[in-house]
């Protein structure tokens, strides 16, 4: 999440700058995401919550972050605090290619698309009334560069990544696109990921 690689990470700053004392969470904890959140929430006086099926970062625990060691779904079902920001990274794939590390069996496309719909659903119910998810490695397939306002307005619209299926469906409910990050091959910086993020109540923040 540094600033010259990741063009949405000001704009996420700026949503966790004008609260105070709220809840972050991170669904896939990463070496580069989770110190971003970590250091932020700390800034901000936020509660951040890192997840992952492995543990990493203990050492960062304190009364900003807690790290749970357990997939992402699983700690969605048991969780009941309201959510004001959540960062879904979990069920990494690379193309079409699929993880032959036994811990990762089933890792593939299709999967993560799914699973990060299961988690989508899960997550929805615990949003706050003003709220926000960012998806990482996710895009819409276009050739042209695109504004979100593209995006919201336009319903035959596909995505690609990890939120192609969840996208469409936060969106059937009250959630619009607030920040588009595209990949050097649609239009963005070089070496970043395509990100997508998405407001509860757009506009009324």
């Amino acid at each position: 999440m540094d600033r010259r690689t990741y063009p949405l990470s000001l704009l996420v700053e700026n949503l966790l700058a004008k609260e105070k004392n709220k809840i972050v969470l991170e669904i896939g904890t990463g070496s580069i995401s989770t110190p971003f959140f970590y250091r932020k929430c700390k800034k901000y006086s936020h509660k951040f919550h890192t997840v992952d099926i492995k543990s990493r970062f203990k050492c960062l625990n304190d009364d900003t972050m807690t790290s749970h060691h357990i997939g992402g779904s699983d700690f969605l079902k048991n969780f009941n605090n309201p959510v004001y920001f959540c960062y879904l990274d979990n069920y990494d794939w690379i193309n079409h290619w699929e993880n032959t590390d036994p811990e990762f069996k089933g890792l593939s496309k299709e999967n993560s698309e799914k699973i990060h719909l299961e988690q989508s659903i899960l997550l929805y119910p615990k949003l706050e009334e003003n709220s926000y998810i960012l998806f990482d490695d996710t895009g819409v397939e276009t050739e042209k560069e695109v504004t979100p306002d593209y995006i919201n307005n336009t319903p035959s619209i596909k995505f690609y990544g990890k939120g192609a299926l969840a996208i469409p469906y936060l969106m059937e409910k009250d959630m619009k696109i607030l920040g588009y990050s595209a990949n050097h091959g649609h239009g963005g910086r070089p070496n970043t990921h395509d990100q997508i993020l998405l407001e509860k109540n757009y506009g009324k923040n």
